[in-house]
């Protein structure tokens, strides 16, 4: 029994230090894609104007209630920097003054808040909350920008789930006509050049910066994005045209995606979007040769979930740990419609007695075959060939190999337009 005992005790210490292994794993996975270039500043004050220093800012994000704690400098001011785009609420204490609370500030990628709490005299315990409204103006940095949101990606509609489309919403960016492509789906640099295609600021397609949580994501070649996130994935589409921070200004103008991370609560998505042939007009072309609509189907599903990283007996990760991923899978279904020409049935079998060729005078006339087994020394040169023509251009033992080909071409489903 012993022996059971000691065998079962040393299983369960690896696995428990495999979950740790993998839960650092995940956490340090989560904290790489947040960007943390966000900001508050401002200075305490009380109701005369007269600066408070040494008071305690406490700045705490109210999706995740993780904190960070400074102090205001001996002119009342304080900065709190490195903040990850989200919703926060700033507390200021200070003895002799009631605690002031102000919630629900939002903060996106790469800007700065200013925040200015006034401290009424009193005792501690007493808290003045204010709640934040209207968005708040930025006037800490002249740098031009504009930002979408996750609540207008989750809801206006994009056929082809371009994450660039969002960055069309701002002023002074223009997208090119085949940006609006609805059969580009991001697979394949090609696809990605076509969603990639806008202008800022008046500039060249291909001028621009992409950026995929503050790395860069754009191809060699043309300039094009090379990564396409998942829409349930992002948190924030932002657009810089002018006046660029030090770290920034690689193009003509900066589109800048950015991807969510976990919370203190659990949350998920499940989307499942269909396009099929059945809900498609035909095209002008095959209306006038009289074709059907091609099949083009398009089944595209996935879905996201985040949260707190929970593993039972062993970390509780609210307030400290969390964790986000999403998955989306493609299919599509799409034939290319080509008019060209295939082989007739009689050609199928070696028949091409009935075929026309144009000759030098554009006027149609039976095509000659040439067996390439009866090639002779043309008047007894060592370089000139002829060969002898099939009767009728009528193959009478064509090799079977070459028959499997012909025959794995479509049967015709119109009639020559050059008869």
């Amino acid at each position: 029994m012993r022996m059971r005992t000691s065998r079962f005790s040393s299983r369960s210490w690896l696995v428990q230090l495999g979950l740790y292994f993998f839960t650092a794993l995940l956490s340090c996975g989560v904290s790489a894609a947040q960007i943390k270039s966000g900001a508050i500043t401002g200075s305490a004050v009380d109701s005369t104007g007269g600066v408070i220093p040494g008071a305690e800012v406490t700045v705490t994000n109210e999706e995740t209630n993780v904190s960070v704690v400074t102090v205001t400098s001996e002119v009342g001011s304080f900065v709190v920097p490195y903040l990850a785009a989200g919703r926060y609420s700033v507390s200021v204490m200070a003895p002799g003054f009631q605690t002031y609370r102000k919630t629900n500030i939002v903060i996106g990628t790469a800007t700065t808040v200013r925040v200015e709490p006034t401290l009424i005299p009193g005792e501690v315990e007493t808290t003045i909350e204010v709640r934040s409204g209207a968005a708040v103006l930025q006037t800490e940095s002249p740098t031009v920008q504009g930002s979408v949101n996750e609540n207008i990606i989750a809801n206006i509609p994009n056929i082809n789930n371009n994450p660039l489309y969002y960055a069309s919403l701002q002023a002074g960016v223009v997208p090119s006509p085949q940006m609006y492509d609805g059969t580009k789906l991001g697979v394949g640099y090609q696809d990605r050049r076509q969603m990639s295609a806008m202008r800022i600021n008046g500039g060249q397609v291909g001028s621009n910066d992409v950026q995929l949580d503050g790395i860069s994501v754009q191809g060699a070649a043309w300039h094009e994005t090379t990564v396409v996130p998942d829409r349930d994935a992002l948190q924030e589409v932002r657009v810089t045209t002018n006046s660029f921070a030090a770290d920034l200004g690689n193009g003509q103008g900066l589109i800048s995606m950015i991807t969510k991370s976990g919370t203190n609560d659990f949350h998920g998505t499940l989307n499942y979007r269909l396009r099929n042939e059945a809900l498609n007009a035909n095209g002008l072309s095959n209306n006038q040769q009289g074709i059907r609509r091609a099949k083009y189907r398009v089944n595209e599903a996935g879905g996201s979930i985040g949260g707190p990283v929970i593993i039972p007996k062993l970390l509780n990760g609210k307030d400290k740990a969390f964790f986000f991923a999403s998955f989306s899978r493609v299919t599509r279904v799409n034939p290319l419609n080509v008019l060209t020409r295939v082989p007739t049935e009689r050609e199928r079998k070696g028949d091409f007695s009935q075929t026309k060729v144009a000759d030098n005078a554009g006027n149609p006339v039976p095509v000659q075959i040439f067996d390439p087994f009866t090639a002779t020394p043309y008047q007894g040169s060592a370089t000139v060939f002829q060969r002898q023509p099939y009767p009728n251009a009528i193959i009478a033992t064509p090799d079977p190999f070459g028959l499997k080909i012909l025959q794995a071409y479509p049967m015709p489903n119109s009639p020559p337009t050059d008869a």
